[in-house]
């Protein structure tokens, strides 16, 4: 007496492939699920076609198509979603209009944290804002990407404004997915007394040259910044880069002291800066320091240019 081996792989496929269409029906999985099937559909076909040929060939020949195809699914999922991810999007624009900060407000906190855009700290332009002692923001980017935006005011007259990005979803769309960029426009004439900014990817520009920020934190894990120092103020700032380049930009006239310089340095000395040790040292003519950074740049260059 012989057995016929039953071939339980489509029927499988067929009872999975339902289940995944009700759960998707009664909104037990995400709407962004339905879209990533729609797209995987011709995976049945490789499947069908490696089964035909391993089934005769190869023990448990059609488990291993299986396999093999859910494998080639998942890279394909994977690599779709890495490229469109560093695509630049303008899908989603959120706008937080200039806030003109009044003569009583006696300094303003910073805090912003995004996900992979392109980050900008500066003032507002002339035309953008007539008044300088303005706060505000700008986000463009996909429609997977959500801006968190609070101001307050506190007793003592200090105004805390916090940034955050965030992406709903778990499961993002495929065809919305991307980058975007984000502006935050800085007051002149009123103190920042802290700023605090984190971002995953990005390249990130902080143009402090009109700003009193005495104390900043910038970490960005892969990325580079052009970091532009103001002429009048007394600055302590801690910069980490996982994977990137720093770019400063101060007058000569400054006085500075980075301390964790890294070994990869591009130096315009110009007879005001001189390397001791891990540390550089620019005294710009003067005895005390007037920026002092503490940088964390394991894999980058430090480049250092005058004003």
């Amino acid at each position: 007496m012989t057995t016929t081996r039953r071939n339980f792989l489509w029927p499988l496929l067929i009872v999975g492939v339902g289940v995944l269409m009700q759960l998707l029906a009664t909104d037990v999985l995400p709407e962004n699920v339905g879209d990533l099937m729609e797209r995987s559909w011709p995976i049945l076909l490789i499947v069908f076609g490696l089964n035909a040929i391993l089934i005769d060939r190869v023990r448990f020949g059609n488990w291993l198509a299986l396999g093999i195809s859910l494998a080639l699914l998942g890279g394909l999922i994977w690599y779709a979603y890495r490229i469109r991810a560093d695509d630049m999007r303008q899908d989603y624009i959120e706008i937080l209009n200039p806030i003109p900060l009044g003569d009583h407000i006696q300094g303003v906190t910073v805090n912003v944290s995004a996900l992979d855009a392109t980050v900008i700290f500066r003032p507002y332009s002339q035309e953008e804002s007539p008044e300088p002692r303005s706060l505000g923001a700008k986000f463009t980017g996909s429609k997977e990407s959500h801006l968190d935006v609070s101001v307050q005011e506190d007793e003592q007259s200090i105004v805390h404004i916090a940034v955050t990005e965030k992406r709903p979803n778990r499961i993002p769309n495929l065809r919305d997915i991307g980058r975007g960029q984000l502006e935050i426009y800085l007051p002149v004439g009123v103190p920042v007394q802290e700023l605090n900014f984190t971002n995953k990817k990005g390249l990130v520009t902080l143009d402090l040259r009109q700003i009193d920020v005495p104390r900043f934190t910038i970490s960005n894990e892969s990325g580079d910044i052009d970091l532009y120092m103001p002429l009048n103020s007394v600055i302590i700032g801690d910069v980490s880069i996982n994977n990137g380049n720093l770019l400063i930009v101060i007058p000569p006239q400054i006085s500075m002291r980075i301390s964790g310089a890294p070994e990869s340095r591009e130096l315009n000395v110009n007879d005001y800066l001189s390397v001791q040790g891990g540390d550089i040292e620019s005294r710009g003519g003067l005895l005390e320091f007037q920026v002092e950074l503490s940088v964390n740049l394991p894999d980058g260059t430090l480049t250092i240019k005058p004003e």
